[in-house]
């Protein structure tokens, strides 16, 4: 993980911004045709504070010229299983989108 709290924790929003600039680079650098965001944390980091994943993931978004795709974040998955279909889902949405660059 790039910056991740200790104890497992939702970072705070001063700690976002001190390591924004290196997602950014990093996002600049690989230029990315699709990004899946985990949870709601990256999710809010790249697509804003109104984003929600129960109601954004199964939609693609744009980011410059990236595909953004929401889904749940891998613990939530455990403790909530029902959600699991519908991040393979998420996660079929993002190879789609893959495959599809590829073919044209």
């Amino acid at each position: 993980m790039l910056c991740h709290p200790l104890g497992d924790r939702d970072p705070k929003p001063d700690e976002i911004a001190a390591c924004a600039p290196y997602l950014d680079a990093q996002v600049a650098a690989v230029t990315p045709r699709v990004i899946v965001t985990l949870g709601l944390i990256p999710l809010r980091r790249l697509l804003g504070a109104d984003r929600q994943v129960e109601r954004d993931h199964g939609r693609i978004f744009l980011l410059g010229a990236a595909s953004v795709v929401p889904t749940f974040h891998p613990s939530a998955l455990h403790w909530r299983t029902g959600r699991r279909e519908a991040a393979v889902g998420d996660l079929r949405t993002a190879n789609y989108l893959l495959d599809d660059e590829m073919t044209q």
